[in-house]
């Protein structure tokens, strides 16, 4: 399986374009998604893309019952 970074601590965050995201657009759906709604469980495997337009994921380790990032 292929990664973006060593680790999420050293991966280099950068924004799409204003052109880029309009192509997501075209090729997805736009839906809000309520504050704490689990929308990934760790461990499954990953079948869609998600592309924060306002706001922010939490990503949370169940097991040491902490925040990642």
């Amino acid at each position: 399986m292929g990664s973006l970074a060593e680790s999420l601590v050293t991966m280099i965050r950068r924004p799409l374009s204003p052109h880029h995201v309009e192509l997501l657009r075209a090729v997805g759906k736009e839906r809000d998604v309520p504050e704490n709604a689990l929308v990934v469980r760790s461990g499954e495997a990953a079948e869609q893309f998600h592309y924060v337009l306002e706001g922010e994921f939490e990503l949370y380790d169940p097991v040491r019952r902490k925040r990642i990032g």
